[in-house]
């Protein structure tokens, strides 16, 4: 039994020795059998890595690491240690996505090899990991530059080493960019660097880029003159760069803001232009240079309103509706307010305002226990009671919405009405007059200093100020409304600070001026915005029809000045009345007015404000007269509303045209034409410089920074072309209509192209399709005109349309000029065009030498040479003739 035991003890350990050899045999005794070892893991973990989940597949290339870092733990180097280091790196880098260990395994590889063969491709791997974990660094701005410093230091040093390689050039470029786009300091090693690359490489692949940049740096230091050069030399060497159009517009802005060389400028933009024909671009650089420059024209515009009406030109820019969008909450309520009752009584000595009153409304919307109310934020709402029991403020007015909403003590059904009583009160500044030394009234443009110096005048609510004068405009929400726009009469009175002070507002004023502290203002007929103005002024009243009276307040020291605005006023009043009918208001009144310098004017229901800032010494500033005095029609007679449909143009577009036929009867058709030319080019300047904000008059609204252009300009420009379209008496038929049917009634656009089809007797959906909700403009050009070889006499005109993008072409007529010799002329009327390409035959008792597309301009289209034939280029030849 023992001899068994021993010969089974024997074959073990044999066994056991055996396994133990073949173990030892299997083990790697080198670093290559180490290496090879752990790529074969690694094949082995790919063919398993599709059962794996992301962490166990992790784990496994984790353990595969651990087996690479045994080559040079382990084993002595024969040469594979930097091969092992190597892949660790690229595992932790392609594999494990972490960039940050990558990097620090990458640098201990190069501390421990750093003559290896891969020393090139690793040094910049780790200067792209630098710069991209740079990049991804938001917390640490120091860590990051850090790594910028690193990625530039090694490619720089690369290049010593390596001054023929073929990285040099992209390394000394990427140093460059680095250095300029996030080291930024010291500054002058952005140009080191850039000049290091442009004397290596001076024709080299990314040369017209470090010229750009160069350029930037110039322009960065304050040195305009040296990144002119920079650009300039960038054009000439490289004249198909990417970099040139960029190159050009730098110069443009460098000429235009920097330099004042208006000359210079209009020719880079000229530049520009030639570069980028029928482009957006192209189009904004050829207004610009034949404008002779962006700042020229800019100041060419502000000064020709501020000719015209005397006042900046947004003269009413704090009572516009936004997107009725904005205001859904407050119209699906339904409510209609029917009279205030209210006393205003004003604290000039601290600002504060006080009123107290009742709204009388009525609920034609659904049931309901909560009301919403516009009202300011600036002021606190109490002593609410609603049908004599106390109702209470759930949620007030804040700065970010306006709108505070109060519970009711019983629900308010439909169609039941009710009063609601409160109080309300706050404190404002006083209004404030131009900063010194800003003469606004001299017609000059303001600087840019002094225009910063006036936008920092203009703090607190400008909508409502109280002090020595003061004023409240509806927009200043300082009484609770349904919604600015409804529609209410009024009984309002006025406790001023001391005798010798008036108040002006609408309705007729029951109590006398010039007796003690007390002035009531009744207003039967309904307006959609409560206004007032105050101060120590004196009453210059004149007849102006029908028992009714024109009121201007002025200082006692410029009676003089107040009657020559109250008989002008008369003669605009009567002017209007006969184009659009009479007015209803029983009282006009005008007050001169410390208003924010934005503004010029204000014409809110039976009233006018005038900012004292820019009324001449001795003139009446006529057109702002005109053009506020207009909006007792458009906006007050016909309300201005928040509700789906209605468009501001129907407001500012439709008073910015009555100024102008105001003028025109003062000063005739021609002042007209080259008045309305001159907005033209005012919107155009907008088309060409925001292309992107261009909206169409039915949809602009006063947050875009084309509203002016759009809804004012374009808008008069719309409606000098419809009166063109249906002749003056049909025209002003459509107007006085308008204001008949849509007294005190939400209107909207289709309501005006309904009227227009009527009283026309066509369908003029078309017109009103393109004039307001097309946001292009008509675009004509005259390419020939020829004999009719056929006909003798007989002349055949082309008319080419340019149309932009999925347009049409517009559809419009137009008087055609054809002159000839000594003075021969002959008007061809109304001619349709309505095709992007039109011949017009035409029978002609003489040789045509020119052709012109309404010079009248009753229509507004794209300026310049398109519209004559033949065209007129710069230093052009006499005018070529049409052969018999």
């Amino acid at each position: 039994m023992k001899g068994k035991l021993w010969i089974v003890v024997v074959v073990v350990a044999v066994l056991g020795a055996a396994a133990g050899l073949a173990w030892y045999l299997m083990q790697p005794r080198t670093a290559e059998q180490q290496f090879r070892r752990a790529q074969q893991a690694e094949v082995k973990l790919q063919a398993e890595a599709a059962d794996l989940t992301d962490e166990e597949l992790a784990a496994r290339r984790r353990e595969i690491i651990g087996q690479y870092e045994q080559v040079w733990t382990d084993f002595a180097d024969d040469g594979f240690h930097d091969d092992a280091r190597q892949r660790v790196a690229e595992i932790y880098d392609e594999l494990l996505k972490d960039k940050a260990g990558a990097l620090q395994r990458y640098r201990d590889l190069m501390a421990s090899h750093p003559d290896s063969d891969k020393a090139e491709a690793v040094i910049h791997r780790i200067a792209e990991l630098c710069e991209e974990l740079g990049l991804a660094e938001k917390a640490d701005r120091e860590a990051a530059l850090k790594l910028f410093k690193e990625a530039v230091d090694l490619r720089e040093k690369f290049v010593d080493e390596h001054p023929d390689s073929p990285r040099a050039e992209e390394d000394l470029i990427r140093a460059a960019r680095l250095w300029q786009d996030q080291l930024q300091d010291p500054p002058i090693d952005v140009k080191t660097r850039l000049e290091r690359y442009l004397e290596k490489f001076p024709k080299g692949k990314y040369a017209d880029e470090a010229l750009f940049r160069l350029g930037r740096w110039f322009e960065e230091a304050e040195m305009p003159q040296d990144a002119i050069a920079v650009y300039k030399r960038l054009a000439e060497e490289f004249p198909q760069s990417q970099y040139v159009d960029r190159a050009n517009e730098r110069q443009y802005e460098i000429y235009a803001k920097k330099l004042n060389d208006e000359e210079q400028a209009a020719e880079m933009a000229r530049k520009i232009a030639q570069r980028n024909p029928g482009t957006a671009k192209g189009a904004r650089y050829a207004q610009r240079a034949d404008s002779a420059g962006q700042k020229e024209l800019k100041d060419k515009d502000r000064k020709y309103e501020k000719d015209y009406y005397g006042a900046p030109i947004y003269d009413a820019a704090l009572d516009k509706a936004f997107p009725w969008e904005e205001f859904e909450d407050l119209l699906a309520q339904k409510l209609d307010t029917i009279t205030y009752t209210m006393e205003v009584r004003l604290v000039p000595a601290d600002g504060t305002l006080e009123v107290t009153g009742s709204m009388e409304l009525v609920n034609n919307g659904p049931e309901t226990s909560e009301l919403l109310l516009q009202f300011n934020a600036g002021m606190t709402l109490e002593n609410l009671k609603f049908g004599g029991a106390a109702a209470e403020v759930v949620s007030p007015s804040s700065r970010q919405r306006e709108v505070v909403r109060i519970r009711l003590p019983q629900a308010l059904a439909t169609g039941q009405g009710g009063t609601l009583t409160f109080k309300a009160s706050g404190k404002f500044e006083a209004p404030r007059s131009a900063p010194e030394g800003v003469n606004l009234a001299s017609g000059e443009s303001p600087s840019d200093e002094q225009m910063q110096q006036i936008m920092q005048t203009m703090t607190g609510d400008m909508r409502v100020r109280v002090g020595p004068t003061g004023y409240a405009i509806g927009a200043g929400l300082w009484y609770p409304l349904t919604i600015y726009g409804d529609m209410y009469t009024t009984d309002v009175t006025f406790r001023l600070p001391e005798p010798g002070y008036e108040v002006s507002a609408a309705g007729k004023l029951t109590s006398p001026s010039g007796e003690g502290t007390v002035r009531r203002y009744v207003s039967q007929t309904p307006i959609f915005g409560l206004y007032f103005s105050y101060g120590p002024w004196t009453a210059v009243e004149r007849p102006w029809s029908d028992g009714r009276t024109v009121v201007a307040y002025v200082d006692k020291a410029r009676r003089d000045y107040g009657e020559k605005l109250a008989d002008r006023a008369c003669d605009v009043l009567t002017f209007y009345e006969e184009k659009f009918g009479k007015l209803k208001q029983p009282r006009i009144s005008i007050t001169i007015d410390k208003l924010p310098v934005i503004l010029g004017g204000i014409g809110p229901a039976g009233m006018m404000m005038l900012a004292e800032h820019f009324l001449p010494a001795d003139d009446v500033p006529v057109s702002l007269l005109a053009h506020e005095l207009s909006h007792q029609w458009w906006g007050n007679h016909v309300p201005i509303s928040f509700e789906k449909g209605y468009s501001m143009w129907l407001s500012e577009g439709f008073a910015t045209y009555c100024d102008a036929l105001y003028n025109e009867k003062l000063h005739g058709r021609e002042f007209l034409t080259r008045h309305l030319e001159k907005y033209s080019l005012f919107y155009f300047e907008g088309l060409v410089q925001l292309p992107r904000l261009v909206e169409p008059p039915a949809s602009c609204y006063m947050n875009n920074p084309l509203y002016r252009q759009t809804v004012y300009e374009k808008g008069a420009l719309a409606l000098h072309a419809l009166r063109y379209v249906l002749g003056d008496e049909k025209f002003f038929a459509v107007l006085r209509r308008y204001a008949t049917e849509y007294e005190g009634k939400h209107s909207t656009i289709e309501d005006v192209r309904r009227l227009t089809d009527e009283v026309s007797g066509q369908d003029m959906r078309w017109f009103f399709d393109q004039w307001l909700r097309r946001k292009d403009l008509p675009h004509y050009i005259l390419t020939d005109l020829a004999a009719d070889e056929t006909t003798p006499g007989q002349y055949v005109l082309t008319v080419r349309q340019e149309v932009p993008g999925t347009e049409g072409p517009w559809r419009m007529p137009l008087d055609i000029v054809f002159y000839g010799a000594d003075g021969a002329e002959h008007v061809e009327r109304r001619v349709a065009l309505e095709e992007e390409e039109n011949r017009v035959v035409v029978r002609l008792e003489f040789k045509p030498l020119r052709a012109e597309l309404d010079p009248d301009y009753w229509v507004f289209r794209y300026p310049g040479p398109d519209n004559v034939w033949p065209r007129a280029e710069p230093e052009a030849a006499p005018a070529a003739s049409v052969a018999p």
